[in-house]
């Protein structure tokens, strides 16, 4: 099986748009350039959809959700790097990488990007390599995770509703049970024994 987690590296942040229906979205923005008031097209664009979900619960009884959800773990970079073995930022050179192959790509990527203040995704594309991630990140303490993917967020949304939800996204245990404190169930057909991973590193 092959391991392709995404990488952030930088200063993150995140914008979730939901795409409900084309139409349903130009009548948004028709309305959005219509508004005289200072707000973002995206935060529009959430009150709107938040409306939608409302509307649903006329519409039907229950949804399938489907395509893509992980778990986003955030934690100190440096102590990630630390655990893999670069300690000394003077040791690493700083240079942008397309994909991670190695934990001394995932140093140098994460260097370089810190150094302009700006953010970077990479997907790491060995497996063992990312093991040798992955073994550093479960030996780090003070870490957090949250439910990611745009599949995985929409049901969490929807679940406010009276709307039976069913997630057909790839489920390891965390997302599992995260998601059914919303009373959303992962699919049987879709459950597997790790959670597909985001990890956000953090200079801190």
């Amino acid at each position: 099986m092959r391991y392709r987690p995404a990488i952030f590296v930088g200063l993150i942040a995140t914008i979730v748009y939901f795409d409900v229906t084309k139409d349903y979205n130009e009548q948004i923005w028709q309305q959005c350039e219509n508004l005289m008031v200072w707000r973002s097209k995206e935060s529009i664009l959430a009150d709107r959809y938040g409306r939608f979900v409302d509307k649903t619960q006329t519409l039907a009884s229950s949804f399938f959700i489907g395509f893509n959800g992980n778990m986003d773990v955030i934690l100190n970079g440096k102590e990630l790097l630390k655990k893999l073995g670069y300690s000394s930022s003077d040791s690493v050179h700083g240079q942008d990488k397309l994909v991670i192959n190695t934990a001394a790509d995932l140093a140098s990527v994460f260097k370089y990007y810190f150094k302009q203040e700006t953010a970077a995704e990479r997907a790491v594309i060995e497996e063992d390599s990312w093991l040798e991630i992955l073994k550093a990140i479960n030996e780090i303490e003070d870490k957090t995770y949250f439910i990611g993917g745009n599949a995985a967020l929409i049901a969490r949304t929807m679940s406010y509703s009276n709307i039976a939800i069913k997630l057909a996204v790839p489920g390891g245990p965390e997302l599992i049970k995260q998601l059914k404190e919303y009373k959303v169930d992962v699919m049987d057909q879709c459950q597997q024994s790790q959670d597909e991973l985001h990890v956000i590193m953090e200079e801190q």
